[in-house]
C-alpha cells in the first residue's frame, strides 16, 4: 500500500467498530463540502478529490480531473504543458526481435528522412551483436569504491551480419573471450517477470542482465550515427539528437521501462554516460537516473508504420499490391508482424487533428520466428533430439563439459536455424504464393537447407537418413547432408504463424465489422508475398462487400524506423488512443454511513472525517479515449513537515467498474495489480506547514508511455516525479 496520512498531526486515528455494525453513526463533521480532502493510500499525499463520482462514472466510483495541456501552460509556464519538444534532429531506432535499423532527420534537412547504413550494404541488419574482451580494466566513471562487482571491459567486436558471421567462425580455444547475443527480445513480452535483474545467457551460457545487452546496442548505434554525421561534414553534433525506440504496442509498462532504462545507460540522452562492463549476476542492477528524459520517446511499431502509410506515395508500392487511385485511407488496419510479434492497431483519419487510433491494440508472438522454430522441431524429430518440458531442445548435442565446444555447437545451431532455413524461408515466402497446395505429383518446387558438417559428424548420415525415412513423408528427403522439402511441407511449417497472424485480424475485424477500407502490412515478415496472399484470402472470403484494399509498402521492412521519426517531430500526429486497461491508484475517501459498506470503513481522521480503506482512484479507464491534448491532474502534500518525497503506488486492471483495490476482509483483488511506483519531490524552502506544500501530479496517458510530471504550486517550479514500473514489489 501507498503512503498515507491524515488529519493535522499527519496521524490517522481509529476507533473500534461498533458491535451491531450500525451505519448510522452521527458523524463528527458535515460532509456537504463540494471538495473534501480524500486521504491518499500513499505515504505522503492528499489529492483534492471530489465527493461525488465524477459524471458518467459508475455510482461509488473515485475518478481524478482531467484537463487540457494548456491549462497548465498557463499555469507553470510554455514548457508545462509540452512534454515532448524537439529541435528537429530526431534519430529513431527500430529495435526489432530479429532485424534493427534506424533512420534520422536533421533541421537543417527538415523533412528528408535518411535510413543510415549500418554495414556496407544494409540499411537493416540481424539484431546480433559480438562482444569482445579488451584485456584491461579502465572504465569511464567507474568507482574503484563501489562494492558491485563488475565483469571485465567489453568492445563491441562486430554488429549485425558481420557478428553472425564471426560467432559462427569463432574457434572454441578463444570463444571465452566474447560475448554474443541475438534474438532475446521476446524475453521482454512476458511482462510479469521483467525486472531489472533479469538476465539472459551468451552462446557460451554466461549470463549477463539483459538491461545492460540492449544498452550495449543501443550505444554501438549511437557511435554509428555519430561516425556518419562527423564523416558526412553535416556540422551537426550527436548531442544535438532527439531519440526514439520503437516497441511492440502489445508490450505492457516494463518492458517500456526497461528500454528506456537501457537508453539511460547507453548514452542516448547524454553525452557522459557509456557502458562497457556487465554488473555481474546477482549483483542487483540499480535504477538509472532520470536524465535528460524529454529527449527520448518510445513510440509503438504500428502507429509508427501508420504514420508513414499515411505519407507514402503510390510508387513506394511493390507490384504485387498494386492499387488504383490514392493509397491513403480514412478508417484502416496496421498489421506489422516482424521476426517475434504481431501487432495490429486500427486507425482513423481524422483531417482537422490526425490519427485516430480506434481500438485497443491486439497482437501475438506469431512472428517470422514461429516458422523457424516449427522447423526446429521437425529437426529434432528427424535426429531423435527432441526437447521438452524436462530436457532443451537437441540436448544430446549440447551435453558438453567443455565452454568452448558448447558455445561452437550453439553457434552451429544458430547458423542453421537462424541463417540458412532463414534464408529459405525467404524463398518460399517469396515463391511459394499458389503453389502450397497443388496436389501430389504436381508439387515440383522445393527449398534446399544444407546442413553444417559439424552437425551431421555428430548425428552420423545413417541417423539423419532414418529419422528422415522414418517421417514417411515423400515430401522430405535427405541427399548428402542438403535437406530438400517441397513447398507443400514448408507451407505446414508457415501454417502455426499463418494461423496466429489470421487469427489476430479477423478479431479486429470482426470487432470493427469489416468496416475499414486498408489493410497495410509492414515489418519484415509482413512484407512477404505469402503472408500477403493468405491475409487476402481472409478479406475475400469474409469481407468481400467491404472491397478493403491490402498495401504494402516496398519499404515495409523500413516503415515503422521512417515513421518513428515523423512521430517525435509531430507527436500529437497520433491525436487520440483507446486505453487498454484502467489506472489508478489507492486512496482513502471519505466514508459515507449508509452508503458505503461497513467493511471499509478504517476510521476517523484528525478533522473528524471518517475514512473508508483501499479504495481505487481511477486516473483513466479502459475503453476511454484520451486525447493527445489532455492530461490527468491530482493535488498532493506531503505527510509530515518534514518530508521530502512521497510515493504512490499504480495499479492496473482490465475492470473499469473496479472499487476497491482489497475485498471485505483486505485481501487483494486478483484482477487489480500494482505496476509502478510514483515518486515526488516534495520542496520546503520556504518551511511552510504540510497542508500549504501542495504539488500538482500531472499524468499523461495519450502516448506510449505513462508519462508523470509535478509543480509545486507554491512556486509553480516544475518538481522531480518518477515513475518506476521494475520496482521489486510491483506485481505485475
Amino acid at each position: 500500500m501507498s503512503d498515507s496520512i491524515s488529519g493535522e498531526d499527519g496521524t490517522l486515528s481509529t476507533q473500534p467498530r461498533p458491535e451491531n455494525d450500525d451505519d448510522s453513526v452521527p458523524l463528527p463533521l458535515p460532509l456537504s463540502l463540494p471538495l473534501l480532502l480524500a486521504l491518499s493510500g500513499s505515504p505522503g499525499g492528499l489529492g483534492l478529490l471530489p465527493l461525488l463520482a465524477a459524471s458518467g462514472a459508475p455510482s461509488g466510483i473515485q475518478k481524478a480531473n482531467r484537463v487540457k495541456k494548456d491549462s497548465l501552460t498557463q499555469k507553470y509556464g510554455q514548457q508545462a504543458g509540452r512534454f515532448r519538444q524537439t529541435t528537429g534532429n530526431v534519430a529513431a531506432i527500430d529495435f526489432g526481435t530479429t532485424f534493427c535499423s534506424l533512420a534520422y532527420t536533421t533541421s537543417i534537412a527538415k523533412d528528408d528522412i535518411v535510413t543510415l547504413k549500418l554495414n556496407q550494404y544494409h540499411s537493416r541488419v540481424p539484431t546480433a551483436i559480438l562482444l569482445k574482451q579488451n584485456g584491461t580494466n579502465s572504465i569511464q566513471n567507474f568507482n574503484a569504491d563501489d562494492p558491485v562487482i563488475r565483469s571485465p571491459v567489453y568492445e563491441v567486436e562486430s554488429f549485425g551480419y558481420e557478428a553472425q558471421e564471426q560467432h559462427a567462425k569463432l574457434r572454441a580455444s578463444e570463444r571465452f573471450k566474447y560475448l554474443y547475443f541475438e534474438r532475446f527480445k521476446m524475453t521482454l513480452q512476458q511482462d510479469e517477470g521483467v525486472n531489472r535483474n533479469m538476465s539472459i545467457p551468451s552462446s557460451s551460457d554466461t549470463k549477463c542482465h539483459l538491461v545492460e545487452v540492449i544498452a550495449f546496442i543501443l550505444q554501438y548505434l549511437k557511435k554509428e550515427l555519430s561516425n556518419h554525421l562527423l564523416q558526412s561534414g553535416s556540422g551537426v553534433l550527436i548531442s544535438d539528437f532527439d531519440w526514439v525506440i520503437t516497441v511492440p504496442a502489445i508490450w505492457q509498462s516494463r518492458g517500456k521501462r526497461m528500454m528506456r532504462e537501457a537508453a539511460y545507460q547507453a548514452g542516448l540522452c547524454s553525452s557522459y554516460k557509456t557502458i562497457d562492463r556487465f554488473i555481474q549476476v546477482g549483483h542487483g542492477m540499480p535504477k538509472q537516473d532520470e536524465d535528460n528524459p524529454d529527449k527520448l520517446s518510445l513510440a509503438l511499431e504500428p502507429e509508427a508504420a501508420a504514420i508513414y502509410c499515411q505519407t507514402m506515395s503510390n510508387k513506394a508500392m511493390p507490384d504485387h499490391c498494386k492499387v488504383d487511385g490514392s493509397i491513403q485511407s480514412d478508417r484502416y488496419l496496421v498489421i506489422d508482424i516482424g521476426g517475434g510479434t504481431v501487432d495490429i492497431t486500427a486507425h482513423r483519419h481524422n483531417e482537422e487533428q490526425g490519427i485516430e487510433v480506434i481500438t485497443e491494440p491486439i497482437g501475438n508472438d506469431c512472428g517470422g520466428m514461429k516458422v523457424n522454430q516449427e522447423f526446429s522441431k521437425l529437426l529434432q524429430k528427424i535426429v531423435n533430439d527432441e526437447g521438452n518440458f524436462a530436457k532443451e531442445a537437441f540436448s544430446r548435442y549440447l551435453d558438453t563439459k567443455e565452454s568452448g565446444v558448447l558455445a561452437t555447437r550453439k553457434a552451429i545451431l544458430n547458423e542453421l536455424l537462424n541463417r540458412r532455413f532463414e534464408l529459405a524461408k525467404v524463398t518460399f515466402g517469396s515463391k511459394a504464393c499458389g503453389k502450397d497446395s497443388l496436389p501430389a505429383g504436381q508439387d515440383d518446387d522445393d527449398i534446399a537447407i544444407e546442413l553444417p558438417y559439424q552437425f551431421v559428424q555428430f548425428y552420423g548420415v545413417d541417423e539423419i537418413e532414418s529419422g528422415v525415412a522414418a517421417l514417411q513423408d515423400d515430401r522430405i528427403e535427405l541427399d548428402d547432408t542438403t535437406l530438400y522439402m517441397k513447398f507443400s511441407l514448408v507451407a505446414e511449417l508457415f501454417q502455426p504463424a499463418i494461423d496466429g497472424i489470421l487469427s489476430c485480424t479477423a478479431s479486429v475485424l470482426e470487432r470493427l465489422k469489416g468496416d475499414i477500407d486498408t489493410i497495410y502490412l509492414v515489418g519484415g515478415f509482413g512484407g512477404c508475398k505469402y503472408v500477403f496472399e493468405k491475409i487476402s484470402t481472409l478479406n475475400k472470403a469474409n469481407y468481400k462487400e467491404h472491397s478493403i484494399r491490402i498495401i504494402v509498402p516496398k519499404d515495409h521492412s523500413l516503415a515503422v524506423a521512417q515513421g518513428a521519426v515523423k512521430y517525435r517531430l509531430e507527436p500529437d500526429i497520433i491525436c487520440s488512443r483507446i486505453m487498454d486497461a484502467t489506472y489508478g491508484t489507492d486512496i482513502c475517501p471519505p466514508y459515507l454511513p449508509g452508503r458505503h459498506d461497513r467493511k471499509y470503513f478504517v476510521g476517523i481522521d484528525s478533522r473528524g472525517i471518517p475514512r473508508r480503506r483501499d479504495v481505487l482512484l481511477h486516473y483513466v479507464d479502459r475503453g476511454e479515449v484520451i486525447n493527445s491534448d489532455e492530461v490527468v491532474t491530482a493535488e498532493l502534500c506531503p505527510l509530515s513537515d518534514a518530508a521530502k518525497s512521497m510515493k504512490i503506488d499504480l495499479y492496473s486492471t482490465l475492470d473499469k467498474d473496479l472499487e476497491y483495490i482489497k475485498d471485505e476482509e483486505e485481501k487483494p483483488i486478483p484482477s487489480v495489480r500494482k505496476i509502478g511506483e510514483i515518486e515526488v519531490d516534495m520542496p520546503n524552502e520556504e518551511s511552510l506547514p504540510r497542508e500549504k506544500r501542495l504539488v500538482e501530479m500531472t499524468m499523461d496517458f495519450s502516448h506510449t508511455e505513462i508519462q508523470v510530471r509535478a509543480h509545486y504550486t507554491v512556486t509553480g517550479m516544475q518538481v522531480k516525479a518518477t515513475l518506476d514500473f521494475l520496482t521489486n514489489n510491483a506485481t505485475q
